[in-house]
C-alpha cells in the first residue's frame, strides 16, 4: 500500500484494512467494518425501470412503505462502521432526498469516499452546482442506452426523457470541467445479451458529455420484467468472452466491463460470493442485506434491532455460511449473478 493512501485514509480505516488480512473472511461471523457501505436512501423513484425490483413487483422486491433514510440513523452506521472505505449512495433516486447534502458531508468527515448513483433526470443546472462543491468522491449517472429505443426498453421511458438524461450529463460534465473539480464522472450500462455488442457506442456517448468512466453493469434476473426473466442473462460463453477480450477499449475513458455469469451443471445450487463478506447494504428503516444486488429486507435483519447486526446477524451468518460450507443458497437470485463464483475457495476472502 502506498503511503500517500495510508496518509488520506483514516487510522480507523487502515486497522480495519489491516484487521481484514490478519482474519481472512472464512467465518460467518465478521470481526471487520465492511469495506463498503450502500445505502439505499430512498426507495423513492420517478422512473418505473424494466429491471428494477423497486419499481416493479419482483421476489426480491423491498418492503412498502420504506421511509426515506433519517440522518440521525445514517449517522449512527457510519460511525459504528467508519473503517468503511467506500459509500455508494443510491436508490431508488437519491436526489430526491431533502437530506442528501448532509448525509454526503457526514461521511466524508470519516474519510469515507462518497459516490453517488442517479438516473440523471433530477439533475439539474443548481442540482449540479451545488454536487459538485460537496466532497463527491464520484457521480454515476445510469443511463443504459445510447438511443431511445434501447433506452425504453430498459428503463421504460419516452424520447423526451432520454433526452433530458444526456442533456443533463453534458451540462454535468462541461461544469465539472470548467471548476477543474477532481472527483470521477461515469455513465453506467445494465448489459445484457442484447446490447453487449453496443459497447463501443458507449464510449462514444461518455466522451461526448466529459464521463471519464463507463461502467457496464450485468443485468440480473430479478424476475420483474421481460428484461429481467432470465433469458438475457450475460453467460460466461466462448462467444461473450472472446467479445469482450477483443473489444480495443480507448486511452481516454476508464472501462468497467460486464462480469458474465458462471455456467454450471444445472444440480450447482451453491454459491461462493465475496459481498456479505464485505458490503454492508440498507436503507431507510434499517433493514440489511447481503450484499449490493438484494435490496434490503426485514428478513436479513434491522439496525434498530441491533447495530452491529453486520457483523453476526442470524440471517447473514446462514448466508455467510451457505457460501463457506457449499450448501445450497437460499436466495435463488444468486445463480444468477456474476459474483456467483467471486470468492475463491482456497483464499476465502
Amino acid at each position: 500500500m502506498k503511503p500517500s493512501v495510508l496518509f488520506k485514509r483514516s487510522l480507523k480505516q487502515n486497522l480495519n484494512a489491516l484487521k481484514m488480512r490478519l482474519f481472512p473472511m472464512n467465518k460467518p461471523v465478521c470481526r471487520h467494518d465492511p469495506e463498503s457501505i450502500m445505502v439505499f436512501v430512498t426507495n423513492r423513484c420517478n422512473f418505473k425501470c424494466n429491471t428494477c425490483p423497486f419499481t416493479n413487483t419482483s421476489p426480491w422486491s423491498p418492503p412498502d412503505n420504506v421511509p426515506d433514510m433519517p440522518v440521525d440513523l445514517f449517522r449512527s452506521i457510519i460511525n459504528k462502521y467508519s473503517g468503511a472505505k467506500i459509500l455508494g449512495l443510491v436508490g431508488g433516486e437519491p436526489l430526491l432526498h431533502p437530506n442528501l447534502n448532509e448525509m454526503i458531508t457526514i461521511a466524508a468527515s470519516k474519510k469515507i469516499a462518497v459516490n453517488i448513483s442517479t438516473n440523471g433526470s433530477l439533475l439539474t443546472e443548481r442540482k449540479t452546482r451545488q454536487l459538485l462543491d460537496l466532497p463527491l468522491t464520484s457521480l454515476n449517472i445510469s443511463v443504459d442506452a445510447v438511443n431511445e429505443d434501447e433506452f425504453k426498453r430498459l428503463r421504460g421511458g419516452d424520447s423526451k426523457t432520454y433526452q433530458t438524461v444526456v442533456t443533463n450529463a453534458a451540462r454535468f460534465g462541461e461544469i465539472k470541467k470548467k471548476k477543474n473539480k477532481n472527483m470521477s464522472f461515469k455513465l453506467s450500462f445494465v448489459t445484457d445479451s442484447q446490447n453487449l455488442f453496443r459497447i463501443p457506442e458507449y464510449f462514444d456517448l461518455a466522451r461526448s458529455v466529459s464521463a471519464d468512466t463507463v461502467f457496464c453493469q450485468s443485468v440480473l434476473s430479478y424476475e420483474c420484467s421481460s428484461v429481467t426473466a432470465g433469458e438475457s442473462v450475460l453467460w460466461d460463453t466462448p462467444e461473450n468472452r472472446n467479445f469482450l477480450q477483443s473489444l480495443k477499449t480507448p486511452d481516454d475513458i476508464t472501462f468497467i466491463p460486464p462480469l458474465l455469469t458462471a455456467q454450471t451443471d444445472k444440480n450447482n445450487t451453491t454459491t461462493s460470493c465475496v459481498h456479505p463478506f464485505k458490503i454492508l447494504a440498507t436503507d431507510g428503516a434499517g433493514n440489511v442485506s447481503p450484499c449490493c444486488v438484494i435490496p434490503p429486507h426485514n428478513r436479513f435483519g434491522n439496525f434498530y434491532n441491533d447495530i452491529i447486526i453486520w457483523r453476526k446477524g442470524a440471517a447473514l451468518r446462514k448466508i455467510r455460511s451457505e457460501m463457506l460450507e457449499n450448501k445450497p443458497a437460499s436466495e435463488s437470485i444468486c445463480l444468477n449473478c456474476w459474483e456467483r463464483f467471486s470468492m475463491q475457495p482456497d483464499k476465502k476472502q
